[in-house]
């Protein structure tokens, strides 16, 4: 499921080939990686982000908005 997220399929681009997503703390061996992927989306701040995913259904972390505001 990982690999598939990040790759895609020959239908479906994944994250890493999305213009303008960009994935946190990738790593090619994806054999020692739990099911967490941390993204960015140009031209959205993370709050914007978290909104988005709120109005599709998708659930996430709270962890990941605490890590951005620690980057500012």
């Amino acid at each position: 499921m990982l690999n598939r997220m990040l790759n895609g399929t020959d239908d479906i681009p994944g994250l890493r080939n999305i213009s303008g997503v960009h994935v946190y703390v990738d790593t090619e061996d994806l054999t020692n990686r739990d099911l967490i992927i941390a993204v960015g989306i140009d031209d959205l701040d993370y709050i914007q982000c978290v909104e988005e995913y709120q109005k599709r259904g998708v659930t996430f972390l709270i962890v990941l908005i605490l890590v951005s505001f620690l980057k500012e």
